[in-house]
Order: structure tokens, then C-alpha cells, then sequence
């Protein structure tokens, strides 16, 4: 069966070589911003990348990733069977 992706990687004639080597500048230059500008500069980035992407019709799998702080301390938890 002929996926989107497929005909995608197809017609643009990147390789599975060439994806690496892209995927290790994307990965170098994130290194680079987290080092020169922080962890704080990488969130922005990542975040307004998202967004371009999902501005062009991308869509990203729902993730419930959620700011949990566990309020009880570890000491006070009840221990579970």
C-alpha cells in the first residue's frame, strides 16, 4: 500500500543517509542554542516550530503530558502492596 509518506520520500529522492545527516544538523544545532542560550531558548524554539507545523497542516499525535508535582512527600506516601 502506498502511503502519503512513501510518495513523499519518493519524489523527494532523499535518501535514508541523507535523513541522517539532516537529522544530526537539526540535533547539532538544538545542541548549540541549549548551550549558548539555554534550556528556556530550546522550549521557544521547539514550541514555535509546533506551531509553524501545525500552521502548514501538520498534525501532531495528542500527548497528555501535564506540569504533575506530586505534593506528598516521598516520606509521607503510603506504601502500595
Amino acid at each position: 500500500m502506498d502511503t502519503i509518506i512513501n510518495r513523499a520520500e519518493q519524489s523527494s529522492g532523499m535518501t535514508d543517509h541523507h535523513k541522517e545527516v539532516e537529522n544530526q544538523e537539526w540535533i547539532e544545532s538544538l545542541d548549540y542554542v541549549l548551550a549558548t542560550a539555554g534550556p528556556e531558548r530550546v522550549i521557544e524554539l521547539m514550541k514555535r516550530l509546533q506551531t509553524h507545523a501545525q500552521q502548514k497542516g501538520v498534525s501532531f499525535p495528542f500527548t497528555a503530558n501535564t506540569p504533575y508535582i506530586n505534593t506528598i512527600p516521598a516520606s509521607e506516601t503510603p506504601p502500595y502492596p
